[in-house]
């Protein structure tokens, strides 16, 4: 595997994940205090619990990573999805897609590679609408100032953007 820390390191993504209650079991689970042997919980696509080997119960699927690492998602805040407008570039599709096989959970956008840079509510909406149906990770939106009034800035704060 390289590197010397011994960390294996797999993508697991299986329809069972959005349906089932399980649990992923690691002797390595990075918490706030550190690693830990501890499980994670997971009904309906969502984290539920983390709890004790001892705790889990006798009901529920385990999957055992061994000493693999289970660890939170990464966030990236810096993202240039160039979507719409310059999908050649890089689209909503491949960028999530490529940041969930990298464990990263979140794709913070800039707002000025795509066209129209998102500026205004109505270039929002056209960025989400892009979006729509694409998406492998969440995605936040920051919203650009280039001097077209603070109007602008209240309608794109209203709208939920950074």
């Amino acid at each position: 595997m390289g590197g010397g820390y011994g960390i294996n390191c797999i993508v697991w993504m299986d329809w069972r994940c959005w349906m089932e209650r399980f649990a992923l079991k690691s002797s390595r689970l990075v918490l706030e205090g550190g690693e830990q042997a501890a499980a994670v919980v997971v009904e309906g696509g969502k984290i539920v619990d983390v709890v004790g080997w001892g705790e889990l119960g006798s009901g529920i699927a385990v999957q055992d990573w061994g000493d693999r690492v289970i660890s939170p998602g990464v966030i990236d805040g810096h993202v240039h999805i160039n979507e719409p407008g310059r999908e050649e570039w890089e689209g909503f599709w491949t960028a999530t897609r490529a940041a969930a096989a990298g464990g990263v959970t979140v794709l913070m956008d800039m707002p000025l590679n795509s066209i129209p840079p998102v500026l205004d509510g109505r270039s929002l909406e056209l960025k989400l609408g892009s979006a729509e149906g694409k998406l492998w990770v969440d995605c936040g939106f920051y919203g650009g100032y280039v001097g077209q009034g603070l109007g602008h800035i209240w309608d794109l704060a209203g709208a939920g953007v950074w």
